[in-house]
């Protein structure tokens, strides 16, 4: 496991635990966000958020994408 993160971006397709999603910027509500993580002892499940969103993964699925194109003539 590893320590809660505070995302501004969109929100993740798989919804993982220890992900809290910032209102805004504001840095009192970064404060608050990053206090109420420490407080709650929010943490994230590090393996599944790399097996998701690691730039490895993201590189296979575009290797995915060309392949396919290339085998079906698309490109």
């Amino acid at each position: 496991a590893g320590l809660a993160i505070a995302q501004s971006q969109q929100e993740l397709q798989d919804e993982l635990d220890g992900i809290v999603y910032l209102e805004n910027l504001e840095p009192e509500t970064i404060a608050k966000t990053i206090q109420r993580a420490v407080e709650e002892k929010l943490w994230v499940d590090v393996n599944k958020l790399k097996q998701s969103y690691s730039w490895e993964t993201r590189v296979n699925e575009i290797e995915n994408v060309y392949s396919f194109a290339l085998k079906y003539r698309l490109l």
